[in-house]
């Protein structure tokens, strides 16, 4: 935009500068919009494995959720935040965790 405006913009006519400077302003902004679009696209194809194998957690990762926001964490790292939870969050989590251990542990179905 600053290569436009050094190339001797001499208009003085007010409408013509004003449009000057609305075109400026409105396909900066577009091209700013255009990179953020781009740039969220290419995050949302990121998936947990693609974050976990850039995070170099390897297999025993913990993949964190809050708030619109997920983290990869190595274990000890999950567990220390889990061991901060509180109301309805640790309830949550208990509950989750009993029904993982019934589900694991469970007498198999009689044929």
């Amino acid at each position: 935009k600053a290569s436009w405006l050094n190339k001797g913009f001499k208009s003085t006519d007010f409408n013509l500068v004003t449009a000057h400077i609305i075109f400026t302003l409105l396909v900066y902004s577009l091209i700013q919009v255009y990179l953020n679009i781009e740039k969220l696209n290419d995050l949302a194809n990121k998936t947990m494995e693609a974050l976990r194998y850039e995070e170099s957690l390897g297999e025993n990762a913990t993949i964190m959720y809050a708030g619109g926001y997920y983290a990869a964490l190595d274990n000890d790292e999950g567990l220390y935040y889990v061991a901060f939870l509180e109301g309805e969050p640790l309830k949550r989590f208990r509950k989750w965790i009993k029904e993982f251990i019934n589900q694991k542990y469970r007498i198999p179905d009689d044929p």
